[in-house]
């Protein structure tokens, strides 16, 4: 882990994301991005009752709030509630960011974007902003134990501590989230590269004791 000055420098991973047409590139090689993955293998159902409209609006309003975040932790630049609800979490829970949008890939098939990579109480840890209705932290925990999995991948040497979602409505709120057990993050890629369907452990095992 290299310093300099108070911020820690994290390995590039060499991956291009371009925003239109929307993809992640490593060299010529365009790899896919984990949101789709996770829909299909882990909540194929998530929104099949939100209207289409309803989606794009929120997504809209996300990718917003997103971006004023990053330019807060870029310039100290408050321009919205969400960034002063923000501003004043990130003094309260006492996090500083080492970088935004942090690109992260196993270089052969899959690549994402860690919205924050942080310092807090002196250990790396990684964090999703979340601006949606309800905090669904099912889904946060796969999806930061799958970014931490790539992260590692890019940064051996850098130990994640902790995994949070940060909930940037009416308010900002930081949870704590439980990382799935990396081998179970390994078997849900495999499955994914193969054209399989992973089968979720906790699930079965509820299934099973229902039967």
């Amino acid at each position: 882990l290299k310093e300099e000055g108070s911020w820690m420098k994290l390995n590039d991973s060499g991956v291009i994301f371009i925003e239109e047409p929307r993809g992640y590139w490593f060299g010529d090689k365009q790899l896919e991005g984990l949101t789709g993955m996770i829909g299909r293998q882990l909540f194929p159902n998530k929104y099949s009752a939100v209207p289409e409209h309803i989606l794009e609006n929120a997504a809209k309003r996300g990718h917003k709030i997103h971006e004023d975040i990053q330019m807060y932790d870029m310039i100290g630049e408050v321009g919205s509630d969400a960034v002063k609800w923000y501003a004043e979490l990130k003094k309260k829970e006492k996090f500083e960011v080492i970088d935004s949008e942090y690109l992260v890939t196993d270089k052969t098939h899959f690549a994402s974007a860690i919205d924050k990579v942080l310092v807090k109480n002196g250990k790396v840890c990684l964090a999703d902003i979340k601006t949606t209705y309800e905090l669904d932290k099912d889904y946060i925990s796969w999806q930061l134990s799958i970014y931490k999995y790539l992260f590692n991948l890019i940064n051996p040497d850098i130990k994640v501590d902790k995994l949070y979602a940060i909930w940037v409505r009416n308010g900002a709120k930081m949870y704590e989230v439980p990382e799935i057990p990396q081998e179970e993050v390994i078997e849900l890629l495999e499955c994914e590269r193969e054209g399989r369907q992973y089968v979720r452990k906790d699930v079965a095992t509820t299934q099973d004791e229902k039967a």
